[in-house]
């Protein structure tokens, strides 16, 4: 019943999240720890080539059935697509369940918020099909995010409770963008 009870309240959780996820920020804000003259100033300048972001359906580019299946159990509720995201809840063999986001970032800011951050706040370096990828501990919250930079343009930002799997969730999106 324990299980049940927290698989539920981690589905309203994330669906939670995900309304809010919609939300687009009027004001850039500074990383934590960078001094607000950064965010006065404006963008800094990057040799990135942006994106448009919007065109990408993380929901569709890594489906629930596919995350389901990488992760070891099944899909718990519809995954829910957000603002340049989606969001999964897995529920796991014998009931306990766990959840995992998607997300699409402008590689300009990821590459700026990674030159602020020491070595040690950014963790564990990730090889793989991208140009630089780190895992660590979420800043907020528990379990841990990849935040991965491929080929200058769009960066993936991927949320979860375990490693493999949140590698592997990053390795796919990686793979099917253009």
């Amino acid at each position: 019943m324990r299980d049940a009870r927290t698989l539920i309240l981690l589905a309203f959780t994330v669906l939670a999240a995900c309304a809010c996820s919609g939300k687009e920020a009027q004001q850039p804000s500074a990383p934590p720890g960078a001094p607000a003259a950064a965010v006065a100033a404006g963008p800094v300048a990057s040799t990135s080539q942006s994106r448009d972001l919007s065109s990408l359906k993380a929901c569709e580019i890594v489906t629930g059935d596919e995350v389901a299946k990488i992760v070891g159990g099944k899909l718990a509720t519809p995954a829910a697509a957000g603002s340049r995201g989606c969001m999964y809840v897995i529920e796991m063999p014998g009931g306990a369940g766990e959840g995992y986001t998607l997300r699409f970032e402008d590689a300009a800011v990821m590459e700026q918020l990674l030159k602020v951050q020491a070595a040690g706040e950014k963790g564990e370096n990730i090889t793989g099909p991208w140009d630089e990828a780190w895992l660590g501990k979420k800043p907020l919250g528990s379990g841990l995010r990849l935040w991965a930079v491929r080929g200058g343009d769009v960066a993936i930002d991927v949320g979860g409770d375990r490693k493999e799997p949140i590698i592997e969730i990053a390795k796919v999106a990686a793979s099917r963008l253009r």
